[in-house]
């Protein structure tokens, strides 16, 4: 079986040579200056062939349209997220909070934003649920609509999609994930073919890394 398994780290500005040379995924977010296209273009070309990203959506892009979560595809934030789609070729990764309720109306925002996301093909949009939307709800809603849903791997088990998209934040004072956790995080996943695996924590490179070679078999 030919496993495709990841990890990587959240990161709020583009890797460089250090992280690429030992990892070949990472999640991005902007949470303050969305960076032009051409400086997003530099930033691609100066990663190796076969890095793979994963773009949080920014909150300018998802609050643009006339409710608090669509998209309005005229307007400049979109235009960012469509040049941002062209140069890095991204996962688009999104999440909701705890105002979007498992309700029809709500429901039917999530569809509509997913579909208005520029995704390019071979990638996928990532939902990451919060509030009301347990894994017992999201998980059949997402896999109905065709929809990545990220998991939390210390909570839930992985959802029945083709990628397993984990997001894992350290604890603590020191916000660390342990070695421990790291192992049970490799061992629930070993054997799905299609992983990746999004490390939040002060030493976040560092845990991907240990995390990487687990995944190897080293």
């Amino acid at each position: 079986m030919n496993l495709d398994q990841r990890a990587g780290a959240h990161l709020t500005r583009p890797p460089g040579p250090k992280y690429s040379s030992s990892l070949s995924f990472a999640e991005l977010s902007f949470p303050s200056t969305l960076p032009k296209a051409s400086t997003l273009r530099k930033w691609r070309e100066s990663l190796p062939d076969g890095f793979e990203i994963a773009l949080q959506v920014p909150d300018a892009v998802l609050h643009s349209g006339e409710t608090p979560f669509s998209i309005d595809p005229a307007g400049e934030a979109f235009a960012w997220l469509a040049a941002a789609a062209e140069v890095l070729e991204p996962h688009f990764v999104f999440a909701t909070g705890k105002k979007i309720s498992t309700s029809s109306r709500h429901k039917q925002q999530i569809l509509a934003l997913v579909e208005a996301l520029p995704t390019p093909e071979e990638r996928e949009a990532i939902w990451v649920p919060g509030g009301l939307w347990e894994a017992e709800y999201s998980y059949p809603f997402a896999a109905q609509h065709g929809i990545t849903c990220a998991f939390d791997p210390g909570r839930d088990d992985p959802p029945p999609s083709e990628l397993a998209y984990a997001r894992i934040r350290g604890m603590g004072k020191r916000k660390r994930v342990s070695d421990g956790v790291l192992w049970d995080i490799a061992d629930l996943l070993g054997m799905h073919p299609y992983v990746r695996v999004v490390v939040e924590s002060d030493r976040s490179h560092a845990e991907a890394e240990k995390l990487q070679r687990l995944f190897a078999g080293e």
